[in-house]
């Protein structure tokens, strides 16, 4: 509930921070395609993300998912360092 309380709290920001960085004939487009990124994470999220609790309870490790979820984190942060950097 914490996670979905942070993430809620932070997406008006988000939606600012995509509509100040496109085109104005482009912030339509661009904000429909966060919208549908955001449903599509809390839709198979939780899906996947309880499969795999389910499965991890009777393992040596039963609490790999998380750190499942923290080498994705990770991942995309790296992804991130590969953006254009926009003061350029």
């Amino acid at each position: 509930a914490f996670f979905s309380l942070m993430g809620n709290l932070v997406y008006p920001s988000l939606s600012s921070l995509v509509s100040g960085s496109v085109e104005p004939e482009s912030v339509g487009e661009a904000l429909g395609a966060v919208n549908g990124v955001k449903a599509l994470t809390e839709g198979i999220g939780p899906l996947v993300f309880g499969s795999l609790m389910t499965l991890s309870e009777k393992s040596a490790l039963p609490g790999w998912p998380y750190l499942l979820a923290a080498l994705l984190v990770v991942a995309a942060y790296q992804a991130t360092q590969d953006l254009p950097d926009p003061t350029n």
